[in-house]
């Protein structure tokens, strides 16, 4: 059952808050609240940081749920006739629920069976996440229809094991799904000595090259076929959070585990039909290059360019030879690479190198990329964010040795063998990077939350730090110490254990900052308050749900983020979703 026991307690508390939680509540329809992915909501009238502390703030209800919740939860107000204010979560178990947020009592429930079970992590070969993978990333929603992609696995005729994926499109007044695009489908044949896959040459995205697992097409009886690389359902992860840009839904993955083969793919959507209208493949005629950016969307600017991190894997060039005349690897791989994307004309029949119906329009790769991929140190361990800064807009990207870089989204920067030519690089400027029988502990997993020129960053084995940004994208207030790690003027008392902490901020316009986060090495919701005064520069904890036994949970799980809205914050867990917010006044 969720709490409050007291069905009493309830009703009492739907009665005083139900009406302005309908009348004036806003909406988080994506990862993070907007496209730039700075993960602020500057539209929180109600929490402040003098009423989130133990008396005035705590768990309301513990939601049961059927499954792991990775994904962000989402809220949409006024949801159906009479309007009903709702937060839908999505789980491994490849569940959708639709909870009332005034009550904590579930709206609707629906499993998505239609291709099959959710998979055993030892399928995928990898424990990162277990035990089934279904639902990973984080919806999207537009009007009244959320989008979700689910990952399932089903036995044919032949007792042969297929992975698929589905997108689905929901009705969220209601639960029903509306449509679905069953857009991959890889059967797994293994023998005693040898592994094969099998591809639905039908529906199966594609693109050509000589990558890993590619495949040779014949045409008849002609040998001169053309190479494919096909998208792979089993070694395929979508954990990077779905956007919708220009009309387009797209969706970033990645791999289980770096578990062979794979690639980094983007694929876009039609939101009405659901058919595929995208395909971009990172490392075509390579290896690797998953986007994984710990669940972080693909981010977008105001011309619908898209932005996003690539992890280790093939990058096509080591010196300026390798170079076309405009600075792009002549073979298309971007490992370890920051990648601005645009739309083209490019179709399944006249592609462009990475695929077709998007192409790398710009990208940053750092000097020492190929150290990066030997160590698995990529930079698509974190999300990146864009920060408008008057006419200009700057990118901040990180990676997983804890390097932080700043750049002109304008120009990027391209791949410089002596230099990065950006506009900012600062080396292992979080968390510790540890070193231990061939393996390093990452140092940085944390993609950071921007608002009012800081950016807060919670790396592994390292301090909440508040760095300041210029507005020529310049990160400030940072130093040297003693031990030689970077340390800011702005700092946490505690430390983090792996894997750190994604955060978000709440506020009202820019005030009555909060930054909160999901410490789930330590199962705890955290709230920082930024201290920025002559006298004391801090990022003071003033709050966390271990404080009273009322306030925690378990089941906390890495790399996820809370979302504040209305006065709310909702923490997705395993097996429960929390909802947290200011306490009745007569129990204060």
């Amino acid at each position: 059952m969720f709490r409050p026991n007291s069905v009493v307690a309830v009703f009492a508390i739907a009665l005083m808050i139900s009406l302005p939680d309908v009348s004036r509540g806003i909406d988080v329809l994506s990862y993070r609240y907007d496209s730039s992915d700075n993960g602020a909501n500057t539209q929180e009238v109600m929490l402040t940081p003098q009423n989130v502390n133990t008396k005035t703030f705590g768990l309301k209800y513990s939601v049961p749920v059927v499954g792991q919740i990775y994904a962000q939860p989402l809220i949409k107000t006024q949801v159906g006739s009479p309007a009903r204010n709702l937060v839908f979560v999505a789980t491994q178990q490849n569940v959708v629920m639709a909870v009332n947020t005034a009550t904590g009592v579930p709206v609707w429930t629906n499993a998505l069976t239609n291709f099959g079970v959710p998979v055993p992590f030892s399928d995928v070969g990898s424990m990162d996440i277990n035990p089934v993978i279904g639902i990973c990333s984080t919806p999207v929603i537009q009007g009244n229809y959320l989008y979700v992609t689910s990952k399932a696995k089903y036995f044919d005729d032949a007792y042969v094991p297929h992975f698929t994926y589905t997108l689905y499109k929901i009705d969220i007044r209601h639960g029903n799904v509306v449509t679905n695009n069953n857009f991959a489908d890889t059967a797994y044949h293994a023998t005693t000595n040898s592994t094969n896959f099998s591809y639905r040459t039908d529906i199966d995205p594609y693109v050509l090259g000589t990558g890993d697992a590619a495949v040779m097409i014949t045409n008849g009886e002609s040998t001169n076929g053309e190479s494919r690389v096909y998208f792979n359902a089993l070694r395929e992860m979508n954990r990077a959070a779905l956007t919708l840009v220009g009309g387009v839904i797209y969706a970033g993955f990645s791999s289980h585990g770096n578990i062979d083969p794979y690639h980094g793919w983007v694929l876009g959507f039609d939101p009405v039909t659901l058919n595929v209208v995208a395909a971009f493949n990172t490392t075509p005629d390579g290896r690797k290059g998953g986007i994984w950016q710990t669940g972080g969307k693909i981010v977008s600017d105001s011309k619908n360019n898209l932005y996003l991190e690539v992890g280790n894997g093939s990058f096509g060039a080591t010196n300026a030879a390798d170079l076309d005349a405009n600075g792009f690897p002549i073979t298309p791989n971007y490992g370890d690479s920051v990648l601005k994307l645009a739309r083209d004309s490019s179709t399944p029949s006249n592609p462009n190198p990475n695929g077709w119906g998007l192409k790398v329009v710009d990208y940053f790769t750092p000097t020492n990329n190929a150290y990066f991929d030997t160590y698995d140190l990529d930079f698509g361990s974190c999300g990146a964010v864009l920060i408008p800064s008057g006419s200009k807009s700057y990118l901040i990207g990180t990676s997983k040795d804890g390097t932080i870089y700043s750049m002109n989204s304008t120009n990027l920067g391209k791949f410089n063998p002596s230099t990065n030519a950006i506009v900012q690089t600062i080396d292992n400027a979080l968390g510790y990077l540890g070193y231990t029988n061939g393996t390093y502990t990452p140092a940085a997993l944390c993609t950071p939350s921007y608002l009012g020129g800081y950016l807060y960053y919670f790396g592994t084995q390292d301090n909440g730090k508040q760095f300041a940004l210029s507005s020529k994208g310049i990160l400030t207030n940072w130093g040297w110490n003693a031990e030689g790690f970077v340390q800011t003027d702005a700092e946490s008392t505690n430390a983090f254990l792996f894997p750190g902490m994604n955060s978000s901020i709440s506020a009202n316009g820019q005030g009555n900052v909060i930054i909160w986060g999901i410490d789930s090495a330590e199962n705890a919701l955290r709230a920082y308050r930024p201290i920025d005064t002559r006298l004391v520069k801090e990022l003071r904890q003033i709050w966390n749900s271990n404080q009273s036994p009322s306030d925690s949970f378990t089941g906390a799980l890495k790399f996820t983020i809370p979302v504040v809205a209305n006065g709310r914050v909702y923490v997705g867990a395993e097996n429960a979703l929390n909802i947290f917010g200011l306490k009745p006044a007569s129990t204060r």
